[in-house]
């Protein structure tokens, strides 16, 4: 009889549609596997989240299945299906077997103890008969101190009443949601805390499973490593409540270079107190700036706790900050947490530009009419412009250096085109130009 155990691991956005079988984890053939502390999300397969078959024995422990596509948990042939604090929650699967827990086993057992199986669905139906659960069996089944959507007993509440900020189950394959409880919750304090002193599958499997190897769910804790019955009782689920934020901190981000490129990129490396997911993205972040300092895009690579940042489309005047946005950003840690908290990096200068320079000079307002779009002095002339003509952008009369004239050249009237030059300026093509042409 093969074993396997799997504790604090994160199985995510797996694919096993081309081989048929589960997008996440199967046991089969008389194995046993013990799975604590781990996250089974986004998957797709034939059953997304776990699939359990012929003689098998599944024991899973303060875990989370959710999100997955082609259901939660499958259980089948003679195979049997233990669930202690577990959350099955936002899974869809098609009419044959349900979106959350599917136990179509003829002679195993299943236990499903201080468990959550809420908001899955099946043919596309939450509210559906079997859509959070299903079996054709009366006996070998043992539910305790558990919400099941659908079944007698079940509180009518909404999904939001329940979690934290749930996912609807149309949008799997999926990692985002958050399945922590809601502060008022009713599966707050609704479980058995018995299970912290005794173990609840003695009794199945014939031996005290967290004592002697073959399983150590560590009932104790929850999916993040927080104490379980913080009050006056054991909650469902996966994640004991708390009032206290939980998740992910940025613990700093540093500028790599003091300035941007020529082609105006500037790098950042951004480091976190525990490994993270879909940190990817431009709504990932908040700029911090001075002037008219910006950037438009950016590329994040990296993994874990460790990434860089390249903002593109660096320009302006004054100062760039970056820090992460607590308020778009859907970066999560492996178990599901938000980040909760943020520094901001040092400023990087951006300097001034010559155009910028030349603005202050001549008395422009910043955010007023100091853009090289505006027309302050109303004379069809914008700024750039003025400022190619060393013009004064505040007043129509003055046009600039640029001057049209006949001069005499070997003898003969020339007309002339005197163009301002900055200082520095470097002319290219062929042939090649100089300060002063003549026409």
């Amino acid at each position: 009889r093969s074993s396997m155990t799997l504790e604090h691991c994160a199985l995510l956005d797996n694919d096993g549609l081309g081989n048929g079988t589960a997008g996440g984890l199967m046991a089969s053939d008389d194995g046993f596997i013990a799975v604590s502390h781990t996250r089974i999300a986004g998957n797709t397969g034939l059953v997304g989240g776990v699939l359990a078959l012929e003689g098998s024995t599944l024991v899973m422990s303060n875990c989370l299945v959710a999100g997955n596509a082609g259901g939660g948990v499958y259980c089948a042939g003679t195979s049997n299906a233990s669930l202690l604090s577990c959350t099955v929650t936002g899974n869809k699967s098609a009419e044959e077997i349900s979106g959350g827990v599917t136990y179509s086993s003829n002679s195993g057992n299943l236990v499903l103890i201080n468990s959550l199986l809420w908001n899955n669905s099946v043919d596309g139906m939450v509210a559906a008969p079997g859509a959070s659960f299903f079996t054709e069996q009366t006996a070998n089944l043992i539910i305790a101190n558990s919400f099941i959507q659908g079944e007698p007993g079940a509180p009518a509440i909404t999904p939001e009443q329940l979690f934290e900020s749930p996912v609807a189950p149309g949008l799997v394959p999926t990692l985002a949601g958050d399945y922590r409880l809601a502060g008022g919750s009713p599966a707050i304090d609704a479980g058995d805390a018995s299970v912290l002193s005794a173990d609840p599958f003695a009794s199945l499997y014939g031996v005290e499973t967290d004592k002697n190897g073959a399983f150590l769910p560590n009932t104790a804790l929850d999916l993040v490593g927080a104490s379980r019955q913080t009050g006056a009782g054991m909650d469902l689920g996966a994640y004991e409540w708390s009032a206290t934020a939980v998740g992910a901190s940025v613990t700093a981000i540093t500028p790599t270079s003091t300035a941007p490129s020529q082609s105006g990129t500037l790098d950042f490396e951004v480091t976190f107190d525990e490994p993270v997911l879909l940190f990817d993205a431009f709504d990932d972040l908040a700029l911090v700036t001075t002037g008219s300092a910006t950037a438009t895009r950016a590329t994040i690579t990296g993994s874990g706790r460790l990434y860089t940042v390249t903002l593109a489309g660096v320009c302006g005047n004054g100062s760039l900050s970056l820090k992460v946005d607590l308020e778009t950003t859907d970066t999560q840690t492996l178990s599901g947490l938000p980040v909760i908290s943020t520094v901001t990096s040092p400023a990087v200068d951006l300097g001034s530009t010559a155009y910028q320079l030349w603005a202050v000079d001549r008395g422009l307002t910043p955010g007023i009419n100091d853009d090289p779009d505006d027309d302050p002095d109303g004379d069809g002339c914008p700024n750039v412009k003025e400022f190619a003509m060393d013009g004064d952008p505040l007043s129509g009369a003055d046009d600039g250096k640029q001057r049209l004239s006949f001069i005499e050249v070997d003898g003969a009237r020339r007309l002339a085109l005197t163009q301002p030059v900055r200082s520095g300026a470097v002319f290219s093509g062929s042939p090649s130009l100089s300060a002063a042409c003549l026409l």
